[in-house]
């Protein structure tokens, strides 16, 4: 009897801590739907090298409530600072598009994508290219914001216009402090009140 209840204890412990997930893991698949109608519609897709975007979209996240969506390439960038420069810096001359590993289900449902990416060469790495044209984006609203040791977020602008032709796109975000992220939102009239 004492195993029966301690086997019962430890799936019952097991259970609990499975549930207790913060449900921020950007490895997860965006889920097809949602209860609560005012994150239902929203968001955050961004690429992330070495965590600095993804520090921001984690905020952008904790202020709207949207489904974080990690862009990733089925072949990662080298770990090496200078090769990753440059192979982003080839990307960009031959206007690659590196294939993603995983697709926003329902896409149809997002009406705010929050887009999210550093700037390399004055761009948006080739991977962002790659999942915007994955997707019909006509109609949505696309906030973009992006993370720079200099380069400002309206250099990306251009060929981030050109990508999202059907879609709304607001003004852009060059945030390397996550404090920043809530007097742009309020400024833009992105936050509930």
């Amino acid at each position: 009897m004492k195993r029966l209840t301690a086997l019962l204890m430890g799936l019952l412990l097991a259970l609990s801590l499975a549930s207790c997930s913060d449900g921020n893991s950007s490895d997860t698949s965006v889920p097809a739907d949602s209860a609560d109608a005012n994150e239902e519609n929203v968001l955050i897709a961004y690429f992330s090298k070495t965590g600095n975007t993804e520090e921001i979209a984690n905020e952008i996240q904790s202020l709207t409530g949207g489904y974080l969506f990690k862009i990733e390439t089925v072949e990662p960038y080298p770990e090496d600072y200078t090769e990753t420069t440059e192979v982003a810096q080839q990307e960009l001359n031959d206007s690659a598009r590196p294939e993603i590993s995983r697709t926003v289900e329902n896409m149809e449902q997002y009406e705010v994508i929050y887009l999210g990416y550093p700037i390399w060469w004055g761009n948006a790495p080739m991977a962002v290219y790659t999942f915007l044209e994955s997707y019909d984006l006509s109609g949505k609203t696309i906030v973009p914001f992006c993370t720079s040791g200099g380069t400002q977020i309206e250099e990306s602008i251009p060929m981030l216009e050109e990508a999202c032709a059907k879609a709304k796109l607001l003004e852009g975000l060059t945030a390397n402090d996550p404090d920043d992220v809530e007097p742009w939102l309020e400024e833009l009239g992105l936050l509930a009140e």
